[in-house]
Parts: structure tokens; sequence; C-alpha cells
């Protein structure tokens, strides 16, 4: 009897703690100067989209991201963002926050993109947030503007985000 009861007691703590709120990192709940990762669409995708060439693939990403920069920047507009101009850039000295995407693929089938964001430290590297895998659908009339609309909704999931942890 006694064995139950502690296994009892035990289980019960366990809830207890596993229920409890996490607390959101002092840097994240701090965080004023942010920097917005470019969302890194594969360049090899552009024969499956239709498109003739890399390059006209290339320019579509590209103009989408810096779309999705500007979007960034008045959807989190009490914050100062800094977006990254290219693929490559990840210049987050001196900003509190490091906002990164990951397992980015646009699927022209469903007109979605998939991408998991990743809010991190820019001072350690490390992760104090993320946000699995979800997809971000955008309008179905063609890839440039799915894309654009895809990318609208996931500056929108930034945004919702961002409240919560300033809570």
């Amino acid at each position: 009897m006694k064995r139950i009861l502690f296994i009892a007691t035990l289980f019960a703590c366990v809830g207890l703690y596993a229920g409890q709120k996490k607390e959101t990192p002092a840097s994240l709940a701090t965080a004023k100067n942010i920097f917005v990762g470019w969302v890194d669409i594969s360049l090899d995708d552009w024969t499956a989209l239709g498109y003739e060439d890399k390059q006209s693939w290339s320019d579509v990403i590209d103009r989408n991201n810096q779309a999705f920069q500007h979007t960034c920047q008045t959807k989190l507009a009490t914050y100062q963002i800094k977006g990254a101009k290219n693929r490559s850039d990840e210049n987050v000295a001196g900003l509190d926050l490091f906002i990164k995407f990951s397992d980015v693929k646009f699927d022209v089938d469903s007109y979605r993109l998939y991408a998991s964001v990743h809010f991190m430290d820019p001072a350690s590297g490390s992760e104090l947030a993320s946000i699995p895998v979800q997809a971000y659908r955008g309008g179905h009339f063609s890839v440039d503007n799915c894309m654009r609309g895809a990318l609208e909704k996931l500056a929108d999931k930034l945004k919702d985000e961002m409240k919560k942890f300033s809570k």
C-alpha cells in the first residue's frame, strides 16, 4: 500500500512539474534588436516549379525574401528589425535575437511553404526557443504570389510568437 501511495505521489509531482508554465528566457523577453534571417528556399527546385532557368527562380526567392524582411519590419514595429540581405548574411553582431529558419521547402503541389523557426541567442549561438516545421499557405495564382502570401503568414506567426515572449 505504501508503495502505491509513493508511486501515485511521484506521478502527481511529475504531472504538476510538467504542467508549470515555462518562463521565457530573459533574452527573449527583453529583445529589442532582432535579426531576421533569410528564408532559404532551395534553388534546385526551379525546374519542378516551372521556371526557365535557375536565375529566374533565384530572382523570385530574392524578391520575396526582401518583401518578407519589409513585412517583418512592419509587423514587428515595436522592435528594431535588421533583415538578411541575402542567403549568406548572418551578421548578428550587437543584436539581441537572431530568428533563423530551417527545413525550408516550397511545395508547389500544395502551394505551401514549410519552415521551422529558431530563436537564437546571437552571443552564444544557443537556441532559446523554436517553432517546429509548419506549413504556411499563400494563394494559388502563381508560385510567386503564393510564396509572397506564405511568407506573410510566416511573418504573422513571428509577430504572434514575439507577443508571447514579451508577456
